[in-house]
């Protein structure tokens, strides 16, 4: 990946409103009056050979720019526009062990010390499941990460396994986000309703699984979504490219893993919703919600959002922010 450093002049006009919308949400996470930003010098996702069920991403094949050029990117942010919190929005920043290890050997003494005091912040992306190995909490504490956000998705084996999260365990996600609470690392956590195969008791074991979360560790926010599938994902495999699919081996492993969630569907479902879906240049997302809901769950979409409106309203109940404004 080559390292570039966009011209942040040409936003130099919203740079305080973003910042001012930021501090309104989540200010009193950090020592410092923040000043935040997008960076990305890496991206991919150490989950791309079996993507989730959900992810849209075009590419996830890691691909890591220079970790000089990260530090160059975060020196001269910071002097030229004073920005301290910087949003590193790498698909998954535990994707890359050597990168990681790059970054702290390259780490400016001049950085290390305002990183150490507390002075720069950095925010990314993280799995459970890459965060529990390696010393990667440490390593990530040692960079200045002070908030993670993390794709935990379900409190429920049988709908993490739905999801294709790949060895992920309401365990793995328990531990990781101890983990970095002991690191002193804030966490953002995402669950979704609907997902492939969703019935009332399993949503039931997820929202469970989130009042233990709040009753056991500390969380800046969670946020509680439904299920979208989108075009370049396995959903959209299951929704509209059954015929050819791509991320999943054959129509026959589409029909093994539908009717192992319980859902059967005919040609003459198929052909509707290649007709609804498959030719669209725009998708109206509340038509694919609901659509989603009805075929590939055994939940209603009216269901699923009245379960998320509990979620949130049980979530805003410990002081806990709802929604998806991360930054």
């Amino acid at each position: 990946m080559r390292n570039t450093i966009p011209d942040l002049s040409f936003i130099d006009d919203v740079l305080d409103v973003y910042a001012e919308n930021y501090r309104a949400q989540f200010g009193h996470l950090h020592g410092h009056e923040a000043r935040p930003v997008t960076v990305n010098n890496a991206r991919g996702c150490e989950n791309g050979y079996k993507r989730c069920t959900y992810c849209s991403i075009a590419d996830l094949t890691v691909n890591t720019g220079d970790p000089r050029g990260f530090w160059k990117t975060i020196d001269q942010y910071n002097r030229d526009h004073g920005i301290n919190l910087f949003f590193e929005v790498y698909d998954s920043f535990t994707a890359s062990p050597r990168y990681v290890d790059a970054l702290i050997d390259s780490t400016p003494p001049h950085l290390k010390r305002r990183i150490d005091d507390g002075e720069l912040q950095v925010m990314v992306y993280a799995r459970a499941l890459g965060l529990t190995k390696r010393n990667n909490v440490e390593k990530l504490r040692r960079l200045g990460v002070t908030r993670a956000n993390i794709g935990l998705d379900a409190a429920d084996p049988e709908m993490l396994e739905a999801q294709r999260k790949n060895k992920t365990t309401g365990e793995t996600n328990l531990e990781a986000i101890r983990m970095l609470n002991k690191a002193g690392i804030s966490v953002h956590a995402s669950y979704i309703a609907g997902a492939p195969g969703k019935r009332p008791e399993t949503l039931d074991r997820t929202i469970a699984g989130i009042r233990q979360m709040l009753g056991e560790v500390e969380l800046s926010s969670v946020e509680f979504s439904r299920f979208i599938p989108l075009p370049n994902s396995p959903a959209w495999d299951l929704l509209v490219d059954y015929e050819q699919p791509n991320f999943f081996r054959s129509s026959e492993e589409i029909d093994r893993y539908l009717t192992a969630l319980g859902i059967t569907l005919t040609q003459d479902d198929r052909e509707e919703m290649f007709a609804r879906f498959g030719n669209q240049d725009l998708l109206d997302i509340d038509e694919l919600g609901a659509f989603w809901a009805d075929n590939f769950t055994h939940i209603s979409e009216s269901y699923a959002l009245e379960r998320i409106r509990e979620v949130d309203e049980m979530v805003s109940a410990h002081n806990v922010r709802t929604g998806n404004n991360v930054g």
